[in-house]
């Protein structure tokens, strides 16, 4: 029957132009005697699964209990959509095959059981709108899908609604069915976004610390949504923060050896290391439970062969800094400063050898 499609509108022919005399004799206004309703359900069975009518309507004098196929266009009205986003949502279901190159009109699908997706479109919001029913800060609702406590109904990038309201509403709801009434004064708790950051402990592995009982969670007296919810400092430290091994000694912070070789300002030193003109060493911070930047003592040994401070120029060469910074100026030696970018008093080892010599 498919084949029967009008080929100039791409529309489906309707089951009376496909199905001809038989549809009209059929029909109970021309052959009103019950001995034909067999045939006349055979027919109607026929149709049904080939022509997406709606539930409600009316074939061959019997009304339509149940939808039980949708096309692409059908589809989109019922979901309130154009016809190409809706194609992206059937797609990501598998409902479609990306293959299928026919009219939307002709694509057609399962609506029972994919009726619960076309019915739930309309009601999908974007990131403002689940924000604001759940009390979430943007930062908040982030991890929480970053680790995967809420998740969009659909990651299609056209889709600027991707959020169930209900999802938020029922976490919300869930925490606080566990949560103590704290005072918002009390200083031993913290919001839970708050303990992420301190502690460096995920969001996901909090709240699943709750949901296990592991720790408590509080709502702040007065507070009726996700940004009210709070769990205990010391909770977080003893239960959920790693244990994280202790850096060999020999590390060093960058900003402190930045100052120890005369760069006092530490975004200076820290801004040398940015683009990669001396290395250094990335490493989480044994009480902070945060990513640092460390100076190894290969690093050290780096700067020193490429890099002079007037610091270790005094030390190094044994002079004055003000007769160095007399003999630098006298010999043309410049900062290193490429692109303009200053870096503080410090020269490429290279250019003061030779001045100094």
């Amino acid at each position: 029957m498919e084949d029967l499609a009008d080929r100039a509108t791409g529309d489906i022919a309707s089951p009376q132009k496909t199905c001809g005399p038989l549809f009209v004799n059929l029909n109970p206004r021309s052959l009103p005697d019950a001995c034909f309703d067999p045939f006349r359900q055979i027919l109607l069975d026929c149709i049904l699964e080939h022509w997406p009518f709606d539930a409600g309507g009316g074939v061959l004098g019997k009304a339509v209990a149940e939808r039980r196929l949708h096309s692409v266009v059908t589809a989109a009205n019922e979901a309130r959509v154009t016809t190409p986003l809706i194609e992206q949502f059937l797609l990501e279901a598998s409902a479609i095959a990306p293959d299928d190159a026919r009219h939307a009109s002709r694509k057609k699908f399962d609506a029972r059981r994919f009726g619960p997706l076309i019915a739930e479109i309309p009601h999908l919001v974007g990131p403002g709108r689940m924000q604001q029913a759940m009390g979430a800060s943007e930062a908040e609702l982030e991890a929480l899908a970053r680790d995967g406590i809420l998740q969009p109904r659909t990651r299609i990038p056209l889709v600027k609604s991707p959020w169930r309201m209900s999802d938020g509403l029922a976490l919300v709801a869930e925490l606080q069915a566990r949560a103590v009434l704290v005072d918002a004064d009390d200083k031993r708790w913290e919001k839970i976004q708050h303990a992420k950051h301190r502690s460096a402990v995920s969001v996901g592995t909090i709240i699943k610390a709750i949901r296990e009982g592991r720790i408590r969670v509080g709502l702040l007296d007065g507070a009726e949504d996700y940004g009210g919810l709070v769990v205990e400092r010391d909770e977080i430290d003893l239960k959920l923060k790693p244990d994280l091994p202790a850096l060999p000694s020999s590390l060093q912070l960058a900003g402190a050896f930045g100052r120890s070789v005369g760069l006092r300002d530490g975004g200076q030193f820290l801004a040398l290391i940015g683009p990669g003109h001396t290395p250094a060493t990335f490493a989480i911070h044994p009480r902070f439970g945060v990513e640092m930047v460390y100076m190894t003592e290969e690093d050290v040994a780096a700067f020193h062969r490429r890099f002079l401070t007037t610091t270790t120029i005094s030390a190094e060469f044994g002079l004055h800094r003000n007769f160095l910074r007399q003999r630098l100026a006298a010999a043309r030696v410049s900062r290193f400063s490429p692109s303009d970018v200053d870096f503080g008093a410090i020269y490429l080892r290279a250019d003061v050898e030779v001045a100094l010599r």
